[in-house]
């Protein structure tokens, strides 16, 4: 049974290890005017810099003892630069305390009003529960004729108490969720709404894609209606939308646009903190008083983190009409439960076979509330929930990669963009040296990923080296700079960096693989470095993180694998999928085959299928509950239950009592019934696959119709008194048995 105060366990264990310090030492440091430069040395090789750093507060004993400011990170040099430092930081070999910022105490502090924590339990039986009540009321989704038909659907959703959207990458879905949201607010005009995401950069493209849809359907009266909560909007996005801006400033607004196109590395810390104090003074100008903008506003978009720690306010408000989560699959459990208890109608926008939410506590109890998401509590055949199925971001055999190995086939090319010669002319690729001209194409490393201490992490150098030449062939020989580089592991992010940059190819972006979800490039070279790792072995972690690196594609997918990168299954799922499917000529019906002698022995790796599978035959699961087929399509192993074939001894020949009499059996001149002719057979619609496994008259004597040979030319025929098996030609037999001196 659930208990808050399990999940609050769960909250507190988290929040302690996302504010831990992180103890450096000191490799150097250097002084620029009134800032600092410090090169560190982490004590704990598994703690990473990065940019999620900005703003912290860093401390040292001294003497003399000081403290300062984060004003930026350069990750790949393990280099913090500071501001507002009130002494000297400490020289080499010195100690240095990093305080991350605090962002979990205000959802602490929600999960422990009680009134409010009951709420967030009951939010979670309902979730979780397949049935649900229609609470809310459903826009109609007329005003957009464009849309699919599953996003059209999705408009049904906002009618549910509590409803779910899957939208898988390149579907639409921030496009859908616009739509509803304009169509909810325009057709409902009393009616309040949220709009929440897990990022700046996420919620301001679902709140444009709102206002896009109001213009699309010509409600522009109700633009000015929505509002962006919060002061760390991009900027440029909103040049023309002023009216989605709490107040308007136009001159800092101008400022802040300018400054944006501006910002410079922040390794150049002299130019770096000047901007960046630039940019906090024309915040400031744009800041807000967020009570008043809340309570006027009819839809509300803000981050997660916004809304935990505005959550005073929007309690007052309560509740809103409709609450929407984009994003929702990298929402904690938590975070979830406490704002959707703000809504009457609450929509779960997200993918579940994508990244997970970030946990880094090592804590059971944290990792089950602050390392799931709602979509893990969506109950299976629930009728508030709509996948959307159709997607136009990626061609069609990076598609059928994706959508084989992550979604059961279930995932395909929009008919609109199947119909499209453009949309399938900007996929047309050139064939390159190294890379061919395959939209999914394999690179052979010959090493795994090992562990380097100097770069703190799993590395490769040779599929460094090779993504060196891969992105040069790219940029220089087919003029496409649209190419980004994605790892799972920051230490080879920083050898790839540095790779690229000594070849003169520093503009190319290469990223972790979790900074990349929500967004897609022309060219994807993915490199996991050491796929077979426990880290990319994970269940919750290999699949979201494998899926997302390769479904950011639209027109070419470049993967490196190793022999042991294969070994994920995954990988090499995908690597098979690559090439187009192989046709399964001559299949032999597995349903048969179970009644045959030597079953199963001597039919693995021969083709079967069964119903609508067909691929190649594995033999028995572990178990030996099943039966398993490699499926030629997906290239993902089918299991089938033994249950549903009758009993028979594996690898027990049945004896000429046992075997049944076949199908068109005539009687003998004895008047016993006896094997029919094999032309009998042949002169039926369903020849050959009716007479496999059965005795049947041919040339005078009896034989045993075995099997069907892997190309589907000839059936292979074993004497009843035994010898050697005969292969005899399928076609020559339909032909045979259409002569008029064939035997009757």
């Amino acid at each position: 049974m659930t208990t808050i105060e399990e999940i609050l366990d769960g909250i507190s264990m988290e929040a302690r290890e996302s504010a831990r310090v992180i103890d450096c030492k000191v490799q150097s440091t250097s002084r620029v005017g009134a800032l600092w430069q410090v090169w560190l040395e982490p004590f704990q090789m598994k703690e990473h810099l990065d940019e999620s750093l900005e703003g912290a507060d860093v401390w040292w004993a001294g003497p003399p003892k000081g403290a300062a400011d984060v004003l930026s990170v350069v990750p790949d040099e393990w280099q913090i630069n500071l501001r507002f430092a009130s002494a000297a930081p400490p020289s080499a070999g010195g100690r240095l305390k990093v305080y991350p910022p605090r962002f979990l105490e205000s959802l602490e502090a929600l999960w422990q009003d009680p009134a409010w924590s009951r709420r967030c339990l009951q939010v979670l039986d309902g979730i979780s529960s397949p049935s649900n009540a229609a609470v809310g009321v459903a826009p109609d989704a007329r005003c957009f004729p464009g849309l699919r038909t599953a996003q059209i659907e999705a408009f049904g959703l906002a009618k549910s108490q509590y409803a779910f959207l899957w939208g898988p990458p390149g579907t639409g879905k921030t496009t859908t969720l616009g739509a509803l949201l304009a169509s909810y607010l325009t057709q409902f005009p009393h009616r309040r709404a949220i709009l929440l995401s897990t990022t700046n950069v996420a919620v301001d493209q679902a709140l444009i894609a709102v206002d896009d849809a109001m213009v699309q359907s010509r409600q522009v009266t109700f633009r000015n209606q929505c509002r962006r909560i919060g002061n760390h909007f991009r900027a440029s996005l909103y040049e023309n939308r002023r009216h989605l801006l709490p107040v308007v400033d136009e001159a800092a607004l101008k400022r802040l646009i300018q400054l944006e196109a501006t910002r410079p590395d922040p390794a150049d810390i002299r130019a770096y903190n000047a901007w960046k104090m630039a940019v906090e003074q024309a915040r400031k100008a744009l800041r807000a008083q967020a009570r008043e903008v809340l309570r006027g506003a009819r839809l509300a978009a803000m981050t997660t983190t916004r809304a935990v720690f505005s959550a005073g306010d929007l309690r007052e408000f309560a509740p809103y009409d409709l609450v929407v989560f984009d994003e929702a699959s990298q929402v904690s459990l938590p975070h979830a439960l406490a704002l959707a208890s703000l809504g009457r109608s609450v929509i779960f926008a997200g993918d579940p076979k994508q990244l997970a939410p970030i946990v880094q506590s090592k804590s059971k109890t944290a990792v089950k509330w602050m390392g799931r998401s709602p979509f893990e509590c969506m109950a299976a055949g629930r009728p508030s929930a709509c996948f959307l199925n159709e997607q136009s971001r990626m061609a069609e055999p990076i598609c059928r990669a994706v959508s084989q190995t992550f979604y059961n086939g279930k995932l395909v090319v929009a008919a609109k963009e199947q119909a499209s010669q453009a949309w399938k002319d900007q996929r047309k690729l050139r064939s390159l040296r190294i890379v061919g001209g395959d939209a999914v194409s394999i690179i052979n490393v010959p090493q795994d990923g090992a562990w380097s201490k100097h770069y703190g992490g799993p590395v490769r150098k040779c599929s460094a080296e090779q993504v060196a030449d891969i992105v040069a062939v790219i940029v220089r020989e087919d003029r496409n700079q649209d190419v980004v580089v994605l790892v799972p592991f920051r230490a080879q992010r920083s050898m790839i960096k540095k790779r690229l940059r000594d070849a003169g190819l520093g503009s190319i972006s290469v990223s972790t693989v979790h900074r990349a979800q929500g967004s897609e490039k022309h060219t994807i070279i993915f490199d996991p470095v050491d796929g077979a790792s426990d880290f990319l072995m994970k269940e919750s972690i290999g699949p979201p993180l494998i899926n997302v690196a390769v479904s950011r594609a639209k027109a070419r997918v470049v993967l490196l694998l190793s022999p042991g990168d294969r070994k994920n299954p995954l990988l090499h799922q995908i690597a098979n999928l690559a090439s187009p499917p192989r046709p399964v000529v001559g299949a032999l019906p597995l349903e048969e085959i179970v009644s045959m002698p030597g079953f199963p022995q001597d039919f693995i790796g021969k083709d079967v299928f069964f119903r609508r599978i067909a691929g190649t035959f594995k033999g028995y699961s572990t178990d030996e509950q099943k039966l398993v087929i490699l499926d030629a399509s997906s290239q993902r192993d089918q299991r089938i239950s033994i249950k549903m074939f009758p009993p028979l001894q594996r690898d027990q020949t049945p004896t000429a009592e046992d075997r049944p009499v076949p199908r068109g059996a005539q009687p003998s001149s004895t008047g016993n019934a006896g094997p029919a002719m094999l032309y009998d057979f042949a002169r039926q619609p369903d020849f050959p696959y009716n007479c496999i496994g059965k005795l049947a008259e041919y040339l005078g004597r009896i034989y045993l119709i075995k099997k069907m040979t892997a190309d589907g030319m000839r059936l292979v025929l074993v004497p009843e008194e035994g010898g050697a098996s005969t292969p005899v030609v399928i076609e020559n037999l339909k032909r045979a048995a259409k002569s008029p001196t064939a035997p009757v």
